[in-house]
């Protein structure tokens, strides 16, 4: 289920990317990064069909990625290697889009949208865009060097290329597509699960426990502390629960205790093998 759920995201996001350079950004002439933009510069220089050349170009790093990085990564981009160019082939036939040419920052701007929650999409669905990133995390594994630094300096080289061919409103229209896509890519993937972190302070922090651990089916951590101005001694429970369980648990710890106070706070990301409940049974090894 998990990987026929991982291929429907590759294959919409594929599809979103295809649909923002082909049926948009192409039409309206807004100069892109990555291999799409260097494409489109290799074109100028040797007229192939756009598709043609982000697959030679995929093709080879992705062998870059396979030799230099591993095997693991290397599958990973190897999906939409294969898929976009053939994608981008079908949508670039469509131009209807082109009517945003009267508006170039509203077109952009649709571009980056439609780019980001593709790249999201893909992300979301263990996969990796490729592309010109894969020459950043060689150069990142060999000598270092900043990762977002060398996708981001990449990419700027790549709009300074087209700056040649397109006009200067072109790169500057370019410029926004990609800061448009940096933001939809980044809530799409950090925003994939909504979560939420409560503090319950109770003098029944027992009881509470018991029913979110029980009942609730929640992990927690219990902190000890004093409380401010008699400064006894109390436990605060800590939760971190998913957005649609957070009414229940209100309710459960209600239930148990009508005084307890009760802290929510929005959590943007939550990372960690012991994030998840894991009962005792969950732990023995099957080899």
């Amino acid at each position: 289920m998990k990987k026929c759920t991982d291929l429907i995201l590759l294959t919409v996001g594929n599809i979103f990317c295809a649909v923002a350079v082909g049926m948009v950004a192409l039409p309206l002439s807004i100069s892109l990064g990555g291999t799409s933009g260097l494409g489109r510069i290799l074109n100028a220089l040797i007229p192939i069909r756009l598709s043609v050349w982000v697959m030679i170009l995929n093709v080879i790093l992705f062998s870059l990625a396979y030799f230099m990085v591993g095997k693991k990564f290397a599958s990973k981009t190897l999906f939409s290697a294969l898929v976009f160019p053939v994608l981008l082939e079908i949508f670039s036939r469509f131009t209807f889009m082109s009517i945003l040419k009267s508006d170039l920052l509203l077109g952009s701007v649709i571009a980056g949208v439609l780019l980001g929650t593709g790249g999201g999409l893909i992300l979301r669905g263990n996969g990796s865009c490729g592309g010109l990133d894969i020459i950043a995390i060689i150069l990142n594994k060999s000598f270092g060097l900043s990762t977002a630094f060398l996708v981001g300096l990449f990419d700027g080289l790549v709009l300074l290329g087209q700056f040649q061919s397109d006009n200067a409103l072109s790169f500057v229209y370019g410029i926004v597509l990609i800061i448009s896509c940096s933001l939809t890519m980044d809530r799409i993937v950090v925003a994939q699960k909504h979560e939420v972190k409560m503090m319950i302070f109770s003098l029944e922090s027992e009881k509470i426990r018991q029913t979110l651990l029980h009942e609730e089916d929640c992990g927690l951590s219990v902190l000890h502390g004093e409380s401010g101005y008699m400064n006894n001694p109390i436990s605060v429970i800590v939760s971190v629960v998913p957005y649609e369980k957070v009414s229940s648990c209100k309710e459960a710890i209600l239930k148990t205790d009508p005084r307890a106070f009760i802290v929510l706070e929005n959590v943007q990301a939550a990372y960690s093998g012991n994030y998840k409940l894991r009962r005792p049974e969950d732990t023995i090894r099957k080899d």
